[in-house]
């Protein structure tokens, strides 16, 4: 697991860097990661991490249902996969908001 979480930190110092064909590989590789990790938080036996609390909030946000197929949490999935992504990347945070630059999830 460590080897992983090292290639992950690679892959993330890369895209802080600027290096935008990086971002499209960290999101494919991170992707099926966070599939499961959602699918664990709406279990309905999840313990009540934070991480798992903010993704319950998300999935109110995205108004997805916490019993939905595979299809809707593979959805999930991805848009938290995106933040995530695009939080690592160097943008004019004055164009998204301050909240968005800095928030992975909603409150």
């Amino acid at each position: 697991m460590a080897l992983s979480s090292n290639h992950f930190a690679l892959l993330a110092d890369e895209v802080r860097a600027g290096n935008t064909q990086v971002k499209g590989r960290i999101q494919r590789e991170l992707e099926p990661y966070l599939e499961r990790i959602v699918a664990r938080a709406l279990s309905p036996r999840a313990p009540a991490t934070h991480l798992h609390r903010r993704i319950q909030a998300l999935t109110r946000q995205m108004h997805v249902d916490p019993d939905a197929g595979p299809g809707e949490r593979s959805r999930l999935a991805h848009v938290l996969c995106q933040r995530v992504v695009n939080r690592l990347a160097p943008t004019d945070t004055a164009s998204y908001g301050a909240s968005y630059a800095t928030n992975v999830f909603p409150d």
